[in-house]
């Protein structure tokens, strides 16, 4: 239910549209730094001067304050009135895939040391060997019995690792006040420069 509220919230809420009557106070927040950001009006929107960390989206088609990107999952931007529930939403994805996968691999677990205590340990021979024997054997054991528990486990796992990764990279770009947009200018600038053969960097983490 938790995660359902936070798609809903995060889906239906401002990112921080920019419009003809709000525009000129997003311009003074936002100061234009003559490399990313130049003076520019948007005429599909209205706007004499887009304000520096905005874009104008293709999809939504509107301009967003501090846009950091598109989201399909959502069906919205992620700008700068909403990226905090966008990263809340992602959090608590992230915690229940974790918490499902681990519950799954806990029991699954128990109901492996179980059988053995009422079957007894199988021959499986030594070293490598009885490595294998007994990954075959866990892995039987697993799909034989419990196939929608393996399932489970193996997809929820896979999207904590993706969530995780995804969570992770977005974090760091909070932390360091950079939009995912304004991480592929500043890359296309360094691209350039290294094109120009200039050794110093223009941005730096």
């Amino acid at each position: 239910a938790l995660g359902l509220v936070l798609h809903a919230v995060t889906s239906f809420s401002d990112p921080g549209v920019v419009t003809r009557e709000n525009y000129k106070a997003a311009v003074r927040k936002y100061r234009f730094d003559h490399l990313l950001y130049e003076r520019k009006e948007c005429r599909t929107c209205g706007i004499k001067c887009r304000p520096a960390r905005s874009k104008h989206c293709s999809v939504c088609d509107r301009c967003v304050a501090k846009f950091d990107h598109h989201c399909p999952w959502i069906n919205n931007c992620v700008g700068e009135k909403n990226v905090k529930w966008f990263l809340t939403f992602l959090l608590v994805h992230l915690l229940m895939c974790l918490y499902v996968c681990v519950l799954t691999i806990a029991f699954m677990r128990m109901e492996f040391l179980r059988a053995k205590e009422r079957h007894g340990d199988l021959p499986v021979g030594e070293g490598v060997v009885a490595l294998a024997n007994t990954l075959l054997i866990l892995v039987h054991f697993c799909f034989g019995l419990y196939p929608i528990q393996s399932v489970t486990t193996i997809m929820t796992g896979v999207l904590s690792l993706m969530l995780g990764g995804f969570f992770s990279y977005h974090m760091r770009l909070a932390a360091i006040n950079i939009t995912t947009n304004e991480m592929y200018k500043y890359d296309n600038i360094e691209y350039v420069e290294r094109l120009d053969a200039k050794e110093e960097r223009t941005w730096k983490t």
